[in-house]
């Protein structure tokens, strides 16, 4: 998929995902968030929720997020990632023990990242047909290699207008947004994910705790995705 357009990111559940000493290590009132990434283009959070130590009952969010995109040669992909938030007493710990060591910025910086629990990735040259619904389960694996959990997701891509064109809340009307004019295609894209009020650089949303994801996921080995079959738009 080398369009551009919109592309909608609908994060239903991690199905067996289990908050254990054996799996994650986490507790079931743990807050946990799935961090979406198009390579070039953004990233998104979903609201935090809490974790399940109950192996049937899958971690909920049922959230669309959705990316700008500007038209690439490469394919584009997607790479999910979860996490777990780190609360302000843990991080306040954190950057007092990095305040008081000397061992550089990237290091201390490290130490105030949420806990990275799984991840994986894949391609989105699928989505060539517009508003054709697909839903993927993508494996997620723990550093360590194992598969913790399957990520489901709802996949869309729509064609849209030029991004500067934008809708101004006060007036309703639409209006060009300069910046992103004067920006060309992919900038303007990766400037509008960065607007978002689900990017993890935006400001902490009324009831929502802060998100600190790390500037990349660490690296973990791949699984096949399973791709279902695509829906048809309004099925």
């Amino acid at each position: 998929m080398n369009q551009a357009g919109r592309i909608s990111v609908k994060v239903h559940s991690a199905s067996g995902f289990r908050a254990s000493p054996t799996a994650a290590g986490l507790a079931p009132e743990r807050q946990c968030y799935t961090l979406v990434t198009v390579p070039g283009y953004g990233r998104l959070c979903t609201d935090p929720r809490a974790a399940t130590a109950d192996p049937d009952e899958p971690t909920l969010w049922e959230q669309e997020l959705t990316f700008e995109v500007g038209p690439s040669v490469e394919p584009k992909q997607l790479q999910v990632a979860l996490y777990a938030v780190k609360d302000d007493a843990e991080a306040g710990t954190a950057e007092a023990v990095a305040g008081n060591q000397d061992e550089g910025e990237e290091q201390a910086g490290a130490r105030m990242t949420d806990e990275f629990i799984a991840s994986g990735s894949m391609s989105l040259a699928q989505l060539e047909t517009v508003q054709e619904q697909h839903n993927a389960r993508i494996p997620l694996i723990s550093p360590a290699g194992t598969h913790l959990a399957d990520l489901s997701v709802d996949l869309r891509f729509f064609h849209t207008r030029n991004p500067a064109w934008q809708r101004d809340e006060l007036t309703g009307k639409d209006v060009i947004d300069q910046e992103l004019a004067d920006a060309g295609p992919i900038k303007a894209a990766k400037l509008v994910n960065e607007r978002s009020p689900y990017s993890p650089n935006s400001p902490r949303r009324p009831g929502c705790p802060l998100m600190r994801p790390p500037l990349e996921d660490p690296p973990v080995p791949q699984l096949p995705v399973a791709l279902r079959s695509a829906l048809r738009s309004g099925v």
